[in-house]
């Protein structure tokens, strides 16, 4: 499945991937960031990877001007409470300050309300990751206050529908004259997505989320166009 949406690509994650993943998250600078911080060999994350390709789980590749930049999850979705736990890594250095994961957040945290109808968005952070935690309060996030953070190595930040539409407005219009383009959001699926029961389930989500989309077979495939957003 592949997702353009404000001027990215969010491509689900593919097994033929994680070896590249792999070496992202090994990286001392984004391992420091973690709560598992050991260093993954490539037999755990082929094991890992096999636990998480399913419905309840949503990694994506952030692809940014043909460049693969990040990874973007959400996971551990309750579908009856529509609750999940939200986590991103940048590759590139350059990109990674500010802006990018932003815009990322942003993007998926639409899609998260648009689409998949998430109710309330958990986040982890560590409580030295001092720029994830400056994101997290300019997105809306805010720290838990039931969450008893005593030998805890990080911070629960939550969000909720309202405060994450509320901010991401705010953020859609500062990222459009930048050249991201808002509103769009196209949703293509692969032939990877039907392996398993992901294909079916993800098809008939979208059909029950309420949003227009245009449908259209492209090359085999089921492409999905937004006509309007609720």
């Amino acid at each position: 499945m592949k997702i353009e949406i404000n001027g990215l690509v969010i491509e689900r994650l593919k097994e033929r991937d994680i070896e590249l993943v792999r070496q992202w998250r090994n990286s001392d600078s984004t391992r420091k960031n973690m709560l598992y911080q050991k260093v993954i060999t490539k037999e755990e994350q082929a094991k890992w990877f096999h636990s998480i390709n399913n419905f309840n789980n949503f990694y994506f590749i952030l692809n940014y001007k043909g460049r693969k930049v990040g990874l973007f999850n959400i996971k551990d979705i309750n579908w009856d409470e529509r609750t999940g736990e939200a986590g991103i890594f940048m590759n590139e250095r350059d990109l990674s300050t500010l802006l990018l994961p932003v815009v990322g957040t942003v993007t998926i945290n639409e899609l998260l309300k648009n689409v998949f109808g998430i109710k309330k968005i958990y986040a982890k952070v560590r409580k030295e990751n001092k720029a994830m935690h400056r994101i997290n309060a300019l997105l809306g996030y805010k720290k838990a206050k039931e969450f008893d953070t005593t030998d805890k190595e990080y911070d629960l930040y939550i969000i909720t529908p309202d405060d994450s539409y509320s901010n991401s407005k705010k953020w859609l219009k500062l990222i459009s004259p930048m050249g991201f383009e808002t509103g769009q959001l196209i949703i293509k699926m692969e032939p990877e997505d039907y392996i398993n029961e992901f294909g079916g389930k993800m098809e008939q989500l979208i059909k029950d989320c309420g949003v227009d989309f245009k449908v259209d077979i492209v090359d085999g495939n089921k492409v999905y166009t937004r006509i309007n957003s609720r």
